[in-house]
């Protein structure tokens, strides 16, 4: 999978606004509700955790050797697994959603949600 600037630039943005992301009261509140399985301590690591992106997240853009139009995406984490496990899904989604929407813009969600179930069903 290749990737060009302009999607480097806005994987390296979304992940830098990670930093603003709090479990709020009312998450807190839900979570204590309806998922009775997560202990008390481990709510109080949630609400007290914050992504340090700017000082755990390194990404670069590697052009390529061939055109400097796409390149390759190099990210390194850095720090406690326990920390750094928890940037995983969130990093994930922001790759994708930056490749789909400055790679590889040539799709549609047309008919889509048809064509699923319609092999679901099949």
């Amino acid at each position: 999978m290749k990737f060009n600037a302009a999607s480097v630039d806005a994987i390296i943005e979304a992940t830098n606004r990670l930093e603003d992301i709090t479990l709020t009261k009312d998450e807190l509140k839900w979570l204590q509700k309806n998922c009775t399985y997560f202990r008390p301590d481990y709510l109080d690591y949630l609400q007290k955790f914050r992504f340090r992106p700017q000082e755990q997240v390194t990404i670069h853009y590697l052009p390529s050797p061939e055109s400097t139009d796409i390149g390759d995406l190099e990210m390194e984490l850095r720090g406690l697994w326990a920390e750094t496990i928890l940037y995983e899904t969130p990093l994930l989604a922001i790759v994708n959603e930056a490749y789909f929407t400055h790679v590889d813009t040539d799709w549609s969600l047309t008919g889509a949600d048809g064509e699923s179930i319609d092999m679901h069903v099949q």
